[in-house]
């Protein structure tokens, strides 16, 4: 029998510089997590001997392009009845109480797999946040897929999970932004699509397999600047006969990427067939919104950014707040509904950080009203971004040093405390996608 309590599961490759502070994160909720165990894949910085300083078990493996092989080969050193897979360049922010009502409450309600959101984090802002299984059980569930792997069953039933409430438990990413080796990443991801859509191909696989791959390497394709294979991709994935909801996502990002290439007919088109298909009404609304503004129509556009809360792909996967709230305030300050634009860029700059030249658009849309008191209502709403604001807004004239000088006043950077949570509303549900 697993020992009850959780195991940390990594794979690695020269990692050396960020794996100590996700080791630093993991330690924290000691003795819940009763181990870490990391697999590496060929370092040559030292990472394996930093692992095994810190008190990992370590495993020097091997690499041979299938990202769900090392991630199981890592899972199968766990002797825990739960495992929590995670990358160096993430830290798990928790506590340790939390962390074990969590692993009562999954064994309570028998469990097997328990969704994380994971933030993608850019100097200091989350830039997005997706739900991803993150926390399964291993006797019945395992990876899949060379790349853009996910967690599926072992016996390709239908596994039982719960998405994990912020506060109690959730994933935050550092390893997204630009460098030569986010490149390197791109050009391996569209090589091993490459390989799993020729695999599957060759193997005859059914369409459900077939969908879910050529999705994947559309998106490699696509992220790696290779739009148009990534459209035809996409297209492709749409042409297959299956419900899977893969196929729906495929329709979504070929709704994305021609609205980046100005393509409206095709858009209109897409999100008709999405709409017949079942697709969540706030994506619907946000895509048709981002289409109407790349269009120049933009009290078209508010009037959909209006709908839009939190719009969720087909997979489930959740946009972050921040491009939504800077598209409705845009499309608003547009059409001169200021209001409606003020009420978007407070949470925006003082809760997801600041982009150069929207101090200056607040201000004008707060104008005649006393700046001291713009910088009260940033304040109410929580700044998680002190510093940046007091910089952006020192750079708008008169009315804008008022409002930094009231920033800078109240002291040093203080977000505001997220409230405790617990598990969503689905928990227990049946799932078998992430």
């Amino acid at each position: 029998m697993a020992e009850p309590g959780l195991t940390a599961c990594l794979i690695v490759k020269d990692e050396a510089a960020a794996l100590p502070s996700c080791l630093a994160a993991l330690d924290r909720i000691r003795p819940v997590l009763r181990e870490i165990c990391v697999y590496d894949t060929g370092s040559g910085d030292g990472t394996p001997e930093l692992a095994r300083r810190s008190g990992c078990r370590v495993v020097e493996g091997y690499w041979d392009d299938d990202f769900a092989r090392a991630r199981n080969a890592a899972m199968d050193l766990a002797q825990t009845d739960w495992v929590l897979s995670i990358d160096a360049d993430e830290q798990l922010v928790t506590e340790t109480d939390r962390m074990r009502r969590l692993l009562e409450f999954a064994r309570r309600e028998r469990l097997d797999t328990l969704v994380l959101d994971m933030d993608d984090v850019r100097d200091g802002v989350c830039v997005s946040s997706s739900p991803l299984v993150r926390m399964f059980r291993p006797d019945v569930a395992q990876f899949r897929n060379r790349v853009h792997e996910i967690i599926a069953a072992r016996n390709g039933s239908t596994l039982r999970g719960a998405r994990v409430g912020r506060p109690v438990a959730h994933i935050a990413h550092h390893g997204y932004g630009p460098s030569a080796a986010m490149e390197r990443r791109r050009e391996r991801n569209s090589r091993l699509g490459d390989v799993e859509v020729s695999e599957l191909l060759a193997q005859g696989a059914d369409a459900d397999r077939l969908v879910e791959a050529l999705v994947n390497r559309g998106r490699s394709r696509s992220i790696g600047g290779e739009q148009a294979a990534g459209i035809e991709d996409w297209e492709s994935a749409r042409r297959l006969a299956t419900t899977s909801p893969f196929r729906t996502w495929a329709g979504e990002l070929l709704a994305s990427a021609h609205i980046e290439r100005r393509d409206f007919a095709a858009v209109s088109s897409i999100l008709t067939e999405l709409s017949r298909e079942g697709s969540d009404p706030e994506q619907l609304a946000w895509l048709a919104g981002r289409a109407f503004a790349a269009a120049g129509q933009p009290r078209e556009a508010l009037e959909c950014m209006r709908q839009v809360t939190q719009p969720t792909s087909a997979l489930g996967l959740q946009g972050g707040l921040a491009p939504v709230l800077q598209a409705r305030m845009m499309a608003a300050a547009e059409v001169g509904d200021t209001e409606t634009a003020i009420e978007a860029a407070l949470p925006l700059l003082a809760r997801h950080g600041v982009v150069h030249g929207f101090g200056r658009l607040v201000l004008l849309c707060w104008a005649p009203r006393p700046p001291e008191a713009l910088a009260a209502r940033l304040l109410a709403e929580g700044v998680a971004h002190r510093t940046a604001l007091v910089q952006e807004f020192a750079r708008w004239g008169e009315a804008g040093l008022a409002v930094s000088a009231a920033l800078a006043d109240e002291g040093p950077q203080v977000a505001r405390p997220a409230p405790l949570a617990g598990l969503s509303e689905n928990a227990g549900r049946e799932s078998s996608t992430p």
